[in-house]
């Protein structure tokens, strides 16, 4: 139902299927463990890193990171009131999350080990963080909003570099094998849009 009051979330977890068993339930991992009456947080997004073999699940006031070989959570962060958390990414070597705050202007670049911060990637032409892609080598990070500029930043910095202006809101995107192209979907186009990742030029608009 889209009306709150009468809105029923049924379950909660992460769900494991197999794929070599036309995607059979394999087990549900409890991960937020609330009484029943509590409804539980709205799940914003979801990381996994094959290095350390840890997946991280955003939710709308948590972080939370759980160790795949024991189903065991390692640690549940919250981080400034409101703040907390959407969409992110592992970098290669597994020690390092960029993770968007819950809507914001800034991106949350935190301790893989820990979820302790190392530092904030302030997005300011880019506010409502929404989806967020990495280059393969996780050397840079595209921010993208519920608006119309993407913000590109270096993880070694942590500091914008350039923005990219689409024609309408972003949505989901995707970037190439050397972060050079960035696809993204847009409101309002059944297609998508092509720019050039490192000038933020608009290359071609497919309809």
């Amino acid at each position: 139902s889209d009306n709150p009051a009468t809105t029923v979330r049924t379950g909660e977890g992460l769900l494991i299927l197999d794929a070599k068993a036309d995607y059979a339930v394999v087990k549900r991992i409890p991960i937020q463990n609330l009484p029943a009456p509590l409804a539980p947080e709205e799940v914003s997004g979801m990381m996994a890193d094959p290095v350390t073999n840890m997946v991280y699940l955003s939710t709308r006031g948590h972080l939370i990171a759980m160790d795949l070989a024991t189903d065991k959570i390692v640690w549940s962060k919250t981080y400034e009131p409101g703040s907390c958390c959407e969409r992110g990414q592992v970098t290669p070597d597994g020690l390092t999350l960029e993770v968007g705050s819950n809507l914001k202007d800034f991106h949350f670049v935190l301790d893989a080990k820990t979820g302790e911060v190392k530092g904030r990637i302030q997005t300011p032409k880019s506010n409502f963080n929404h989806n967020m892609n990495m280059s393969p080598d996780g050397k840079t990070v595209f921010d993208a909003p519920n608006g119309i500029t993407m913000t590109v930043a270096d993880m070694a910095t942590m500091k914008a570099t350039h923005t990219i202006t689409f024609d309408d809101h972003v949505r989901v995107f995707v970037i190439n094998h050397d972060a050079s192209r960035v696809y993204a979907n847009l409101n309002n186009l059944l297609g998508f849009e092509i720019a050039d990742a490192k000038t933020g030029k608009i290359l071609k608009r497919v309809e």
